[in-house]
C-alpha cells in the first residue's frame, strides 16, 4: 500500500507516478519536502512527481540552474525505481534442443519454457499457453486491443488435451499459476464455471478497487463437457462468452447490483482425449464457447528433455516475477492493429485455415473458427509482444508478432482440424485410408498424387490431411521436391511394398 499525503495535488499525482516507483518513495519524499519552504511547496511536488516520471523513461542530460529543480532531481535519483520496459533471456537455448525460432523473439516466454521444460516432458505449447496465460493475468483488464471500433481485454480460452497421469497437464498449469502467484497474490481463481460465481468474484473485485479480472482452471474439464446441455452450464457458457468479448456483465453482490465494464478472463481446462470426444458427442462442439477455446493435443508438442537446470535457473525465475509484477503496474493501456494488418488477417490470412466447407455444406466448427481466428491471433501477438516490452498506449502492434501468432495458430488449428476429421467420422476415416492403401496395392504400391486424388474422389483439402496421416504413421511415403507441399506429380509409395 502506498502512503496517503496530506497534500491533494500531491495525492494526484500518486495515483498517476506510483507504478514508477518503490513502495517506500512516497513516504521518503514526505521527510524531503519538509526542508522545502512552505511557499515553494506545492512547485516542489509537482517538479519532484514530473521528474521521477520522465526519468523513469528518458534520463534528463543538462543540469538545470534552479536550485528547486536540482534538489528535485537529486531526491529523484536517490529514490526512483527504474522502469525496465524490456525483458532480456538470461538462460542458454542450448540447455532445451530444437526450440522453434520465433521464441527468440518472446524471451520472457523462452526463459519461462527452458525453466519449467528442462529436465521434463512437457509438451511445448503446453508450456507456451500457460506462459502467455500469466501473462494476460498479470495485466488483468489494464492492457486492451482496439480494433472494429471496440476494446477488448486480452483474454485465453485454454483446453489441454492429453493422457492422464502422463501428459502432464496439470503440470503445466500449476507452474504458471505458481509463478503468477509469487507475482501478483491478489490474482482471483476459481475452480468451477458457474454464472453466479463468475459475477460475484467480479463484484468482490470491484467492490475491493481491484481490477475485474478471474483466472477460471479445472484439473478435470470433463464436468463441464457432460454438463453442456444443462441450463445452468448453458448460463455459464453465456457469461463466459460475453467476457471473451469484454461485453459488460451484470454481478450481484449479496444485494448489492453492479455493471462490470471491462470484465478479464483466463479459462485453462485439463481433459483427456477420451473425455473430450465424448463430451463433444453431447453437442460442444456447436457451442459458441468450443470456438473460442485453443485446443492443444498432447502428441502434437515437441517434448522436451533437457539438461538439468542451470545455476543461473534462480535468477531467471526472479527475472520473471519481476518482469510479471511490472506488467501489473502498468496504467490502462490500449494497443491498436493496422488496418494493413487487420485486412491481411480478415483475408489472405483466414482463408487458408481449414474449414472442411464444401460450398454446399460447410463444417458448424469450420466457419465458427474463422470467426474468431483473427481476434485470437491479435490476443497471442499482443500477449507475445509483452513477453519482450511493456506495451506503450497508443501503439501499433508489430507486424513480425502477428505473424509469429499466425504460425503457431496455423500449426494448432490444423492439428485440431484433423483431430475433429478423424474422431467425429466415428469410423469412416479408417475406411477412407484402407480405401487409399488398397488402390496402392493394386497399383503395385505407388501412384501419381494427382492420380491416387482422383480416384478417392476427395476434396484436395481432405484427401491432403487423410494422405499427412497415413505418412504420421509410417504406411506412407511421399517423394516430392519440396517437403512441405505435395505437388500433382508427387509419389505417393505404400511402404509396405518397400519392405517386400
Amino acid at each position: 500500500m502506498h502512503c496517503r499525503l496530506s497534500s491533494g495535488f500531491w495525492r494526484s499525482h500518486v495515483k498517476k507516478y506510483a507504478p514508477f516507483l518503490r513502495d517506500d518513495v512516497i513516504a521518503r519524499l514526505r521527510v524531503a519536502m519538509e526542508g522545502v519552504p512552505k511557499g515553494s511547496s506545492y512547485l516542489f511536488t509537482q517538479i519532484c512527481a514530473d521528474v521521477l516520471y520522465e526519468r523513469s523513461r528518458t534520463p534528463t542530460k543538462e543540469t538545470p540552474s534552479n536550485p528547486l529543480v536540482r534538489h528535485a532531481m537529486s531526491i529523484g535519483a536517490l529514490l526512483l525505481k527504474p522502469l525496465e520496459t524490456g525483458y532480456h533471456s538470461c538462460l542458454r537455448e542450448s540447455y532445451i534442443p530444437n526450440l522453434p525460432p520465433w521464441i527468440k523473439e518472446a524471451p520472457w516466454l523462452q526463459d519461462y519454457v527452458l525453466y519449467h521444460g528442462t529436465g521434463t516432458k512437457i509438451p511445448l505449447y503446453y508450456m507456451v499457453f500457460a506462459g502467455l496465460m500469466a501473462i494476460s493475468m498479470a495485466m488483468a483488464n489494464k492492457l486492451r486491443l482496439y480494433a472494429w471500433k471496440l476494446e477488448y481485454s486480452i483474454g485465453l480460452y485454454v483446453l489441454l488435451i492429453g493422457r492422464a497421469g502422463v501428459g502432464h497437464k496439470g503440470t503445466a498449469t500449476r507452474h504458471a499459476i505458481n509463478l503468477l502467484q509469487t507475482a501478483c497474490p491478489d490474482v482471483m481463481s476459481i475452480g468451477r464455471i458457474s454464472d453466479k460465481g463468475i459475477e460475484e468474484a467480479y463484484a468482490e473485485q470491484k467492490a475491493a478497487g481491484q481490477p475485474t479480472s478471474i483466472l477460471v482452471t479445472f484439473e478435470e474439464f470433463r464436468s463441464q463437457l457432460s454438463r453442456s446441455k444443462d441450463t445452468y452450464q448453458q448460463q455459464a457458457f453465456a457469461v463466459l462468452r460475453k467476457i471473451y468479448e469484454s461485453e459488460p456483465v451484470n454481478a450481484r453482490l449479496k444485494a448489492t447490483k453492479t455493471v462490470i465494464l471491462k470484465p478479464h478472463a483466463c479459462l485453462f481446462g485439463n481433459v483427456t482425449p477420451e473425455d473430450f470426444w465424448e463430451g463433444l458427442a453431447l453437442g460442444m462442439l456447436g457451442s459458441g464457447l468450443f470456438s473460442r477455446l485453443v485446443l492443444i493435443f498432447e502428441h502434437d508438442a515437441l517434448l522436451f528433455e533437457g539438461e538439468p537446470q542451470s545455476d543461473d535457473a534462480s535468477f531467471a525465475y526472479s527475472k520473471m516475477v519481476d518482469h510479471l509484477v511490472n506488467l501489473s503496474k502498468i496504467l490502462d493501456t490500449v494497443v491498436l492493429v493496422s488496418q494493413q494488418d487487420l485486412d491481411y488477417l480478415q483475408g489472405e490470412w483466414v482463408l487458408s485455415l481449414p474449414d472442411d466447407a464444401d460450398e454446399d455444406n460447410p463444417s458448424v466448427w469450420g466457419l465458427s473458427v474463422r470467426s474468431r481466428a483473427v481476434s485470437l491471433a491479435l490476443r497471442l501477438a499482443i500477449l507475445l509482444w509483452a513477453c519482450k516490452t511493456i506495451p506503450e498506449p497508443r501503439v501499433y502492434i508489430p507486424r513480425k508478432y502477428i505473424d509469429i501468432a499466425c504460425s503457431i495458430l496455423d500449426i494448432l488449428i490444423r492439428e485440431t482440424y484433423v483431430q475433429l476429421l478423424l474422431n467425429m467420422a466415428r469410423g469412416e476415416d479408417g475406411r477412407i485410408m484402407n480405401d487409399m492403401k488398397a488402390l496402392l496395392r493394386n497399383a503395385n504400391g505407388e501412384m501419381l498424387y494427382s492420380d491416387l486424388l482422383v480416384k478417392t474422389d476427395l476434396n484436395k483439402l481432405k484427401f491432403e490431411l487423410y494422405l499427412r496421416t497415413l505418412v504420421a504413421r509410417k504406411e506412407v511415403a511421399v517423394v516430392s521436391e519440396d517437403e512441405e507441399e505435395h505437388g500433382k506429380e508427387s509419389m505417393v509409395i505404400l511402404r509396405e511394398s518397400l519392405s517386400s
